[in-house]
């Protein structure tokens, strides 16, 4: 017995549909991966221009120090010629939220950040 043609065409129809369906699930998938992709290009961007403007102003700190330090004017103390000596040292607020966590916090006064 032949079966009608009209159900070889639902069943043609039906396996067309499902592969229509697995390339659309596939399109989907692979726009969420460009999408990661994008965010993670972005976030590395910004992470690398955090980097650069440390770095920027690490060497200004230092430019102020050797400035501040070599001014023979100041009549500085010993205290603070350290103070002024290790300004530049130690975790930075960089350093606490991206890279080190658990590094101390040392924004908080004149005397902690002198101990």
């Amino acid at each position: 017995m032949l079966l009608p043609k009209s159900d070889d065409g639902d069943l043609l129809g039906r396996q067309q549909e499902q592969a229509d369906l697995e390339k659309l699930k596939m399109f989907v998938q692979l726009r969420q991966d460009l999408e990661r992709v994008r965010n993670l290009c972005y976030m590395v961007s910004r992470r690398e221009k955090l980097s650069r403007n440390l770095l920027s102003l690490r060497e200004q700190t230092f430019h102020k120090q050797v400035a501040v330090l070599s001014d023979s004017k100041l009549n500085l103390s010993s205290a603070e010629v350290s103070a002024v000596q290790e300004a530049n040292h130690g975790p930075s607020i960089y350093d606490r939220l991206y890279s080190y966590p658990d590094a101390p916090d040392l924004s908080t006064d004149f005397e902690t950040m002198l101990s």
